[in-house]
């Protein structure tokens, strides 16, 4: 049998703990323009005014079954009020989540297009209409508690259907937010569908599925864990991504291969790692100074970044200094010889719009996937043993040019 009163206790503990990960997650987030860091600071600030006001509602409730409070007409105007507040932001909490990514992610605000027009009017309208209907509720609640109307509380089956559709509206904004935060994080591909899938379909489903008083705790927690795990994955996308050139680092290349020679089925003859190294580069340090040295490395990545494109198979990293790695599963359409075609013209064109004050040219050092590789320590050394000896030719070839000049 549902004991009020067991409920409320447990419902201030876990509210307790609830705001204690929030101001974990809020101390140690980091200062960043990313959309990802501004979507959940600001949902972490609306989480905690929900928490606070989830626990004055709890608290009262407590005190209530403890003293009979309800006999005071002081007390049932704060507890009525807490309550329509507290529902009221929970009505919101999807809404806003909505209005985040739209701004964020999708680049929307808040009366772009028709589409968000509706659903702030829907918004506004339900809003006006919740506070009608909290309004004569929390007066009813004043006048008579024991006579308060079941026909009113009814009328506000409307706050999970606009749940639902605000929601439901959020799914296109959410997917490209978590699709963003968990590429190329240390989730493998199944947990990062898992992830995406449960963040996405689980505020649905538990709005319809969940009585009315339990809804407030189970949307609250999921969007506490919804901010909690993109704080995990973030930071540490933080340490897995060169500061300079927005690409992975070596760390985080080490643990793709790892992982890709972990699963037998990610291995085959189409798995490719070539090795970039930017030719001269300590000359263009010496000559023109570490700032156009440093655009150098930021031309080069872009030109990485647009060869591969669309790629779904293609990773791409800064190894050290002027070294960039590509690790590439060429198929049918797009091989690797395709990939270095396309990247050498990338850096023609850059070459042609004197963006840099020299021509820009690059040593490749290429190897297939072979089985004899053991483990991808073996793999990455032969790519960059094979770099080294395209630039050592490249060295000699323009040493002799010079001799002959």
């Amino acid at each position: 049998m549902f004991n009020p009163s067991t409920y409320d206790t447990h419902m201030l503990y876990f509210i307790i703990a609830c705001f204690f990960v929030l101001v974990s997650i809020k101390s140690n987030e980091r200062t960043s323009a990313e959309a990802s860091t501004r979507v959940v600071n600001s949902l972490i600030y609306f989480l905690m005014t929900q928490a606070i006001t989830i626990f004055v509602f709890t608290f009262l409730g407590m005190l209530n079954n403890s003293f009979l409070l309800e006999e005071f007409s002081s007390y049932r105007i704060v507890y009525g009020i807490t309550g329509a507040f507290m529902g009221f932001l929970n009505f919101t909490l999807p809404y806003y989540l909505f209005t985040l990514l739209g701004l964020y992610i999708g680049g929307k605000h808040l009366f772009y297009g028709i589409k968000h027009k509706l659903i702030f009017m829907l918004f506004a309208f339900c809003s006006i209409f919740y506070w009608i209907i909290a309004g004569s509720l929390a007066f009813q609640y004043f006048v008579a508690p024991e006579q308060v109307s079941t026909v009113l509380y009814n009328l506000t089956i409307m706050v999970p259907i606009a749940q639902v559709i605000f929601f439901v509206s959020c799914i296109k904004y959410l997917h490209l937010f978590m699709r963003n935060i968990l590429e190329n994080s240390f989730a493998s591909k199944p947990a990062a569908i898992f992830i995406e899938v449960f963040f996405i379909v689980s505020p649905i489903l538990s709005v319809p599925i969940s009585h009315y008083y339990f809804n407030y705790p189970i949307i609250f927690s999921l969007l506490v864990s919804f901010a909690f795990v993109v704080q995990i994955v973030s930071q540490d996308r933080a340490i897995s991504v060169d500061f300079l050139t927005g690409l992975n680092n070596r760390k985080e290349l080490n643990r793709y291969l790892k992982r890709l020679f972990e699963k037998q089925s990610e291995l085959d003859h189409n798995l490719n790692i070539i090795f970039i190294d930017i030719n001269d580069f300590k000359g263009v340090n010496d000559t023109y100074g570490h700032n156009v040295g440093d655009k150098t490395l930021i031309e080069l990545s872009n030109c990485l970044k647009r060869t591969s494109g669309k790629l779904s198979n293609c990773f791409l990293c800064r190894y050290a200094g002027d070294e960039f790695t590509v690790v590439l599963k060429e198929n049918t359409f797009f091989t690797v010889e395709n990939y270095k075609s396309e990247l050498q013209a990338q850096i023609d064109k850059l070459n042609s719009s004197g963006s840099l004050p020299f021509a820009l040219s690059v040593s490749l050092g290429q190897v297939q996937y072979q089985e004899r590789f053991t483990d991808f320590e073996e793999f990455l050394a032969q790519a960059d043993q094979n770099m080294y000896t395209q630039k050592e030719a490249y060295k000699a070839s323009k040493s002799l040019e010079l001799n002959n000049y």
